[in-house]
This record gives C-alpha cells, sequence and structure tokens, in this order.
C-alpha cells in the first residue's frame, strides 16, 4: 500500500527560479536579485531588434508578477495595435535593447534568458 506522503510527493513539480544574479550583458547593471524569476520555457513571445518591426521569437524566459522585484529595469511605451497594455522591458542604466516584455494588465513580466547575462 502507497502512504499518502510518497503519493502526494509525485504530483508536486519543481519551482525553478534564477539561480543566480542577472545583469545586463551591455553595462553589467544589475537587474535582478537571485531567486526572485520563475523559469517559463513553454511560452513564446517576440521581442523588437533593433528596429521596432524587425522581431525575434524567444521561449525562455523568467517570470516575475511584481514590477518592484526588479533591481533595475525600464519600460517602453505601450506597444501600439494591441487591445492588452503591453511595454518592452529594457536596462535602465542603458537602454540598449528590448530584453523582456510587460503584460501590465495581468501584472505579468518576462525577462529573455537569451538577452541577459547570469553571474
Amino acid at each position: 500500500m502507497e502512504s499518502a506522503a510518497s503519493s502526494s510527493s509525485e504530483i508536486v513539480t519543481s519551482i525553478i527560479r534564477n539561480p543566480t544574479v542577472i545583469n545586463c550583458p551591455h553595462c553589467n547593471s544589475k537587474i535582478l536579485r537571485e531567486n526572485m524569476g520563475l523559469l517559463v520555457e513553454d511560452t513564446t513571445f517576440e521581442l523588437p531588434v533593433k528596429d521596432i518591426t524587425d522581431t525575434k521569437s524567444y521561449n525562455r524566459w523568467y517570470q516575475l508578477k511584481d514590477m518592484f522585484d526588479f533591481e533595475n529595469i525600464g519600460f517602453t511605451k505601450n506597444k501600439s495595435g494591441t487591445a492588452q497594455e503591453i511595454k518592452y522591458l529594457t536596462c535602465a542604466d542603458c537602454e540598449r535593447e528590448a530584453i523582456g516584455i510587460a503584460f501590465m494588465n495581468e501584472k505579468k513580466f518576462y525577462l529573455a534568458i537569451d538577452l541577459v547575462k547570469e553571474q
């Protein structure tokens, strides 16, 4: 007979958070402290590349639910042509490129793992 403890442990999924500090790849400014972002790998969003009309898809993110969890983040103006309030995330110090996306109505913030530097 299987115990209740062992059956409950089988249904628990592991929660993976960023194990290290996240920095801007350009100016090395700290963007996120360790263990703040939840790893999300099953969601794809597009971010602008150089020109707002050119985009690239990313599918590995650290998700946050509070904009105040960031150490140093900037927000762009609202993305036009969408029903919900969407902004892009950027390093507040250098503002070199979009490194994430924010769904302001849902209070969900996604930082692209491929566009930041983990220490």
